[in-house]
């Protein structure tokens, strides 16, 4: 009982990211005297997440990029030119507060030690990148089929603010009750 208990202290102490364990499951084994494996297992369950704190609009700030690309058949018209096509991304960063419950239990002969269960909460940092979407321009270009570019850095800004907004409002229905 006290090699299970000194385990389970180790197993809580430890770091582990969540890609650590493969679905959730570490499995430490080593040969006893008579060669036989015996091990201990641990799990990891993910009991329930929700958003601690989110950021508000007017704190997010869009990232605009251009790229020069030149372009067939421009709006429609015979015209070819490099044109600068601009695309704006904004990272959404939120924490979120995490309950685990992790088991522990041993394996091999002659262990019959009932498992130990540990509820543990975590807050992590996690980021979402949003994305401009050309769609909703109104320049295009013909190439095999109709284009839609951001030919101006405001409509790209605009759109990814759109995108952000909207986001930020999904996100909203995962806030932690207080």
């Amino acid at each position: 009982m006290h090699r299970t208990l000194s385990l389970v202290a180790l197993a809580l102490c430890l770091p582990i990211s969540g890609h650590a364990f493969d679905k959730g499951v570490a499995i430490v084994t080593s040969p006893d005297a008579t060669n036989i494996q015996t091990g201990t297992e641990v799990r990891r369950d993910l009991m329930g997440e929700c958003i601690v704190k989110l950021p508000s609009e007017s704190q997010l700030v869009p990232v605009t990029t251009a790229v020069d690309t030149f372009l067939h058949k421009i709006d429609g018209t015979p015209k070819e030119d490099y044109v600068s096509v601009w695309t704006s991304t904004i990272q959404i960063g939120y924490q979120v507060r995490q309950r685990y419950l992790y088991v522990i239990s041993t394996n091999g002969v002659g262990q019959g030690a009932a498992p130990q269960t540990k509820e543990v909460t975590a807050q992590v940092f996690q980021a979402e990148l949003v994305a401009s979407d050309a769609s909703e321009s109104q320049r295009f270009y013909i190439g095999t089929t109709r284009v839609r570019f951001n030919a101006t850095a405001q409509e790209a800004e605009t759109s990814v603010k759109k995108r952000a907004a909207a986001r930020l409002r999904e996100l909203q229905a995962n806030v932690c009750p207080n």
